[in-house]
C-alpha cells in the first residue's frame, strides 16, 4: 500500500478531482485534511497524540541495530539530552 498527500492549488477543481480519485477501483480511502500538513523532524517523529506507524518503528529499530557507535549508557544519556531539548522547544 502507498499513501500520498496532494496539494491542490485551485479549490474549484478539488471536488471534481476527488470524485475522480474515489471512483478508481484500487483507491481504498480518500481523506481531506483541513490544516496544512507539516512533516515531523527527526527529534519529534513520535508524539503522544499520534501513534508511530509500523514503518517508523521498523526504521527506528533498523537504525539502532546498525549503529555500533553507542553503548547502552551512552544511548540513555543521548536520549535524555534529546528529550530535554525537544521538551524545551515544545513547551512554549
Amino acid at each position: 500500500m502507498s499513501q500520498y498527500i496532494l496539494t491542490i492549488s485551485e479549490n474549484k477543481v478539488s471536488s471534481s478531482f476527488l470524485n475522480f480519485i474515489k471512483d478508481l477501483d484500487f483507491v481504498e480511502k480518500v481523506e481531506q485534511f483541513e490544516e496544512p500538513f507539516k512533516s515531523l523532524s527527526n527529534e519529534d517523529w513520535i508524539k503522544p497524540d499520534r501513534p508511530a506507524t509500523d514503518e517508523e518503528f521498523e526504521q527506528m529499530i533498523k537504525s539502532a541495530e546498525e549503529s555500533k557507535d553507542l553503548n547502552f549508557d551512552e544511548a540513555i544519556s543521548l536520549s535524555e539530552k534529546r528529550y530535554t531539548e525537544w521538551s524545551k522547544r515544545n513547551s512554549k
